[in-house]
This record gives structure tokens, sequence and C-alpha cells, in this order.
């Protein structure tokens, strides 16, 4: 009964939150659904063969499932059912999962990965994959990018475990817009888990993942409590000690090895139900449930109790929050020419696009940007009117940009400072995108990753990189705005907005 309140307080705070501009507004397509009325979204992870390993590839599949809440609050679970890599148990350690998570305001993404069956990489590379993919689709699924985490029980628990040890950044160059996204998970969530390989391990996940006859050099692979660096996400456990099928070393030894290397962690030992937890039900079973909540409230990645007073005083101007800066019906505070609103989304065809109702000095903005094929914009902060403080905004994969320079790419502080590229999502898909400025430094992030990062401070604004002077680039205040450039054939190349939202910085 606990969680379930709780639940439904987090659901009362994403209402309040979302009202009050504390929330991404994507949040609003789902408070007006009943729960449960969005049906599950099956994704095959793999568009064609799915790789092994060893550079060979195979025909079975791997899939997720995606559970979108009525409300959502921006996280997203991947969840790894457990089964000793011989099965999978998707209906109490998946979808049932799922279902919970989305009470509480949670995405949950159902994870049905390749049985390795001796190929011990497959599992890896499937739950590697499906991080990505909710990494790529955040915007579509109305996720925050930076808060895509990883569960996983017993089996699925090494799985989720190897997740958490097991990542890099995605590959820029590559033109899989899944395969360019990062695969760290941003926390986890380990319940009776596998973890090592060691002598505490669970014989039979073992023999599937590894085979009859490992190496030791696998074995330590494997063996995630050994895996832990400094880089591993924050990560919750719990584990009865009880439980005669997977000894609680496994999580005892993790959360050593977490709190060793100064990561967040907590450890919750439970005191009976053994593995499965009495079949997933009962006081233990509820006591995971509820601290695992409080756990991520203190990590702040899903809003607390106190997110609701926040929210209450955002809403009356009494403390600093998001508030949003477009209404999703029409152009109110702006001024320019040819914009339009289209679906609840700012279009551009052509001009250039103010918000005159204030002005802002120190902020973090927030908005969901989708471009059409070669389009070509710019966000124009703390301007004046006059002069161009230019992030640049441009399909700089299309084939006509293929020659610009480094400065013209999507984020570049233009003519500036360079952005990161590889980042950006093909034209025709919805990317999240934050600017901040505060003071001389100004931070670009595109789809989690930060593209930008530079102390205005430090650079000779008279002569920059592109042979030109940008002394707008000293202002410290002003408008924020929209500029509707020509692409490279003279054509107004459209843009979509939606989801724009401001915090002021002190």
């Amino acid at each position: 009964m606990n969680t379930i309140m709780l639940c439904h307080a987090t659901q009362r705070a994403m209402v309040l939150l979302v009202a009050a501009g504390l929330l991404p507004v994507a949040s609003l397509e789902f408070a007006l659904a009943a729960e449960g009325k969005a049906e599950p979204e099956r994704v095959a992870l793999w568009p064609d063969k799915a790789p092994v390993g060893d550079g060979t590839f195979s025909e079975d599949k791997a899939f997720i499932t995606v559970h979108r809440p009525s409300i959502a609050n921006g996280t997203a679970v991947v969840i790894c059912p457990g089964g000793g890599y011989g099965g999978l148990v998707t209906g109490p350690e998946g979808t049932g999962i799922a279902r919970w998570l989305n009470r509480c305001g949670i995405t949950g993404i159902v994870l049905e990965y390749r049985l390795p069956g001796g190929r011990s990489f497959v599992p890896m590379l499937d739950v590697q994959r499906a991080i990505r993919t909710a990494r790529a689709n955040a915007a579509a699924w109305g996720c925050d990018p930076a808060r895509i985490g990883v569960m996983g029980f017993s089996a699925g628990g090494h799985l989720a475990s190897t997740a958490a040890t097991h990542f890099d950044d995605g590959d820029p160059k590559s033109a899989d817009p899944v395969a360019k996204a990062g695969c760290r998970p941003d926390f986890a969530i380990l319940i009776y888990p596998v973890i090592s390989m060691g002598p505490q391990t669970h014989a039979g996940t073992k023999a599937n993942l590894l085979g009859g006859n490992p190496t030791q050099e696998m074995i330590d692979l494997f063996s995630n409590e050994k895996r832990v660096s400094d880089k591993t996400c924050p990560a919750f456990l719990a584990h009865a000690v009880d439980d005669t099928a997977v000894s609680c070393d496994n999580s005892r030894q993790f959360y050593e090895a977490l709190k060793a290397r100064k990561v967040a962690a907590r450890y919750l030992e439970l005191p009976s139900g053994g593995h499965g937890l009495n079949g997933y039900q009962g006081p233990m079973w509820d006591a995971w449930q509820t601290e695992s909540l409080k756990w991520l409230e203190e990590q702040k990645i899903i809003p607390t109790e106190d997110s609701i007073k926040d929210a209450r005083s955002g809403a009356t101007g009494e403390e600093e929050g998001f508030i949003p800066l477009f209404n999703g019906k029409d152009l109110e505070g702006w001024e320019g020419a040819d914009w339009v609103v289209e679906d609840g989304v700012m279009v551009c065809r052509g001009g250039n696009l103010t918000y005159v109702k204030d002005e802002f000095a120190n902020f973090i903005l927030r908005f969901d940007l989708k471009l059409s094929p070669s389009g070509n914009n710019g966000l124009n902060i703390r301007t004046d009117g006059a002069i161009w403080n230019e992030i640049q905004v441009l399909d700089d994969e299309h084939p006509m940009y293929a020659n610009i320079h480094p400065y013209q790419a999507h984020g570049s502080i233009y003519g500036v400072v360079p952005a990161k590229r590889g980042f950006l999502k093909p034209a025709g898909e919805w990317n999240s995108q934050e600017v901040m400025a505060d003071g001389s430094r100004i931070r670009v992030t595109l789809n989690g990753t930060v593209i930008v990062d530079a102390d205005l401070s430090k650079l000779d604004l008279d002569k920059c990189i592109d042979g030109n002077a940008h002394p707008g680039l000293r202002r410290t205040s002003g408008r924020i705005g929209w500029l509707g450039h020509p692409n490279a054939l003279g054509l107004k190349g459209a843009i979509f907005i939606r989801n724009i939202r401001i915090k002021k910085l002190p």
C-alpha cells in the first residue's frame, strides 16, 4: 500500500510540475490520457542481423517494448528480466515492473535480450543497444536523455550491472542515429542480482553466459564487481540474506566496490524473501520498491515531495524555476514574420522571431527542435535586436553543407566556437537541446551530449576564428530569438520548435 501511495504522490507532483513549467511540456501528451491507454510499442533493436561480438551476426532477434505512463516525469528505465540466461521471466520481472514504473511516472522499457548459449557478448550488446535506442528516441518518448537507467533481476541483474560497468560514448561518425548515442546508464537498480562469475556466482547463469570451460580472462571480464570505476553510474541494490539460489555476497561486493570508488550507492539487505522475494509479493517485495523510489528521489532522478512545494512556488513566482516561453496555441510574447503555430509547434517559414516580454542575462534554455532537410536557422541570445549572438541551427549533415567550416556546424557559437558533430538527429526527427549562458560561459547540450562548453572571456572576440569580430558576445543580457536564414540554395528551410522553456540563473 505504501508503494502505491508514493507513486500517486509522484503523479500529483508531475501534474504540478508540468503546470508550473518545471518539467517538459511533452509530459502533457501523457497527462490527458487515462492510465494504460497508450498501447505498448514493441521495437526491434537491430535493423537487420544482430551482432554476436566476434565479427559475425545472428538471425535471432532482440526487442524492447516501451510502456509509457499517463503522466511522464522524464525518467526511463530499461528493464532486464531474469531467467539464468536460459530464458526470460518477462511477466513479473518485465511487464509487471513496467506497469509499476508507469504508475510512478516512469517510462518502462522491457528488454527481450537474446539468450547467449555461450555467446558471451550477445546480451551485453543488446542492453547497450537498448539504452542507446532509448536515448536516441528520448524526445519522441517523452524522456530526458540524461535520466535513462537500467534495472535487472537475477541474471537480468547481471546484465544490468554489465551495462553499468561496460559502456562507451557512442560513435559520432556512424550513419545510424542510435549508434551515435552513448550507452552508459544514468543509474542502475539491481534486485537479487548475479554480479560475479567467481565463486559466489550462480552456476547455471555462468555456464549459459560463458560456456562450460571459460578462460580466467572471460571470468574476470564479466565479474562486474571487478569492473567498477569512478565513472560507473549510481546504483541501488536489494537482496535477501536467505537467498540460497544467488548469494547476497554478489550485491555486497558490488556495493563495496562502488563505495570504494565514491560512487553513489545504496544496498538494502532484506531479512527474508529468498530468491524472487516470496514470489514477487509481500512486505519484502514492497520494501525494495518503496526504498528504490526514495533513493531515486534522493538522487534527483525523479521528483520529490519537495517538488510539489517548488512547483507551487514557481507557479506564483516566489522561487525561480523553468517557465514556458510558448503556450502551444499562438505566438503570444513573440514578434516577427513568417512564423506560425501548427499542432502545438512553432514553425519557421522564413523570418526572424524574438521573445519581447522579458530579457535574460544568465539562464538555462531548453527546447525540442526538428529540422527540415537543409534547414538553416539560429538561436539569438542576449541580443538587442540589432546584434546577432548566434548559436547555429543547421541540418549540417545535408550534402549541400559538406564543405562548411567547423564553426558553422549545428550548435556552434557561430564563427567563434565550433561544436562537436555527430549528435544531431536526421532531418525530420526531434532533438532535445539545452543552452546555458552563465556569465561568460556558454554551454550547449544536444540529445544529452555537451557539444560546446566555452568561456568567452578567454577568447579574442575582436578577431575570431571566422576572421570577424563578435563584440555582441560581450553583452551580459538581452532578448532571445530565432534567426530565419536561407539555406545554401537560397530557400528558407523550415524548423520546428516545441517545449521551449527557460530558467533564470542568479
